[in-house]
């Protein structure tokens, strides 16, 4: 065996101000069957989304804290099309519809 050269490396540094996690969603079109409606998977989606950031708002990872999760885009498989949920900064919701998946 050669002998191991110890390998030098820096360690990043972090930044305590970021604590948003911008989430890309893709829901398959089982998960729409199972919730019957575009409607009905966002609702579902927002509620998880809560959840998560009630939990991680108590949480402390080695002086990160207040951590949040937002979901940024949301797609939704149909059968039958694609449907993507933007959300925007400002809290709406808007649909934009394909033939093809994105």
């Amino acid at each position: 065996h050669p002998q191991e050269v110890p390998v030098s490396r820096l360690k990043r540094t972090s930044d305590n101000s970021k604590t948003s996690c911008l989430l890309y969603l893709p829901a398959d079109h089982f998960y729409y069957r199972k919730s019957k409606s575009v409607e009905a998977v966002v609702a579902q989606i927002a509620s998880y989304e809560r959840a998560v950031n009630e939990i991680y708002d108590k949480a402390n990872f080695d002086g990160f804290k207040l951590i949040n999760f937002k979901v940024k885009y949301l797609s939704v498989r149909t059968p039958r099309l694609t449907m993507a949920a933007m959300f925007p900064v400002s809290g709406l919701i808007q649909f934009g519809c394909a033939d093809a998946p994105p």
